[in-house]
């Protein structure tokens, strides 16, 4: 009787104390995350996990009550992405909003390649409803361009009047109205629209000048982004016309002018190879040449470059 009523006490004050200790870890935390670097050939959020392991799993929780902190966010979320990715993005979503536009692109840039590579991804539903979240609330236009291109891998037919907006969006800035529009296309075609398939074949079926100045080479680039976002195979035989395009006749001040051939080789790797947008498949052809040949061979009587 004396042993349980001296176990009974035990539990009563360590659970007293637990939130003034969670509280401490809390602080401990704080401190981590404003602490100045110590190695600028590393990133900062890599000493901050080193310097959490103590907290073991008490870590992540900790971490994520800190994301809708303005001044803190960003920092916990890339902390959380070093310590253990796939058990941080369970947080990272569900706290979307009320945590900002920065804690929202390190989320969605972080996961959205793998949604790209990974049909099915377990992590699927909580991005899609933190995305349209995010969209609902009006978020920063950089974070809702990634949450238009997640719904788009993630969504079905119900988000088409959340993406129509977008796409109808009336951003003050030209540059990010144009930039929004191309994302809710993309998802839209992605997830089978055939009013914005076929919006995207005309914009492919323009003829291509041949003193293609680079303005004009951007805006086919982000048509032919937007036909390999839709890994729909309506545009393997447009794209591979595309291979023969003229370099842009004014690349002007442009570090890496623009040029359609290359953006047509990306969508089709994309399409063919299930490749990202940012990166070639180790299975695409090596050059312009090499795809050229691709098209000839796989959409006969189509080709003769």
């Amino acid at each position: 009787m004396r042993l349980m009523l001296t176990l009974v006490v035990v539990v009563l004050v360590v659970g007293n104390y637990a939130p003034a200790l969670a509280q401490d870890e809390l602080t401990t935390i704080k401190a981590v995350l404003n602490s100045p670097r110590r190695d600028w050939n590393r990133d900062p959020w890599q000493e901050h996990a080193e310097d959490l392991e103590f907290l073991g799993d008490r870590a992540l929780p900790l971490l994520a009550s800190l994301l809708p902190d303005y001044d803190l966010g960003y920092q916990a979320a890339k902390t959380m992405l070093v310590i253990a990715p796939e058990k941080a993005a369970p947080l990272l979503f569900a706290a979307i909003p009320p945590a900002d536009r920065n804690v929202q692109n390190t989320a969605f840039d972080y996961f959205l390649p793998r949604l790209y590579l990974a049909d099915g991804s377990p992590l699927a539903r909580e991005m899609h409803d933190a995305a349209v979240r995010c969209l609902k609330a009006g978020t920063n236009a950089d974070a809702a361009e990634l949450a238009l291109l997640v719904i788009g891998l993630t969504g079905g037919e119900d988000d088409y009047p959340l993406l129509e907006s977008y796409y109808e969006n009336h951003h003050p800035t030209e540059y990010w109205r144009i930039r929004l529009a191309n994302a809710a296309e993309s998802a839209l075609a992605r997830l089978g629209s055939q009013v914005y398939l076929d919006s995207i074949q005309l914009q492919l079926s323009a003829p291509v000048p041949a003193g293609l100045t680079e303005a004009e080479a951007y805006l086919l680039d982000a048509s032919m982004r937007k036909a390999g976002f839709s890994r729909n195979q309506r545009f393997i035989p447009i794209l591979c016309r595309h291979l023969q395009d003229p370099a842009p006749a004014d690349p002007g001040r442009c570090v890496r002018p623009t040029h359609p051939a290359g953006s047509a080789q990306r969508a089709l790797d994309q399409i063919i190879n299930n490749a990202s947008p940012d990166a070639l498949s180790p299975l695409s052809p090596a050059t312009t040449t090499d795809w050229k040949q691709w098209c000839v061979a796989h959409v006969p009587g189509r080709f003769r470059f």
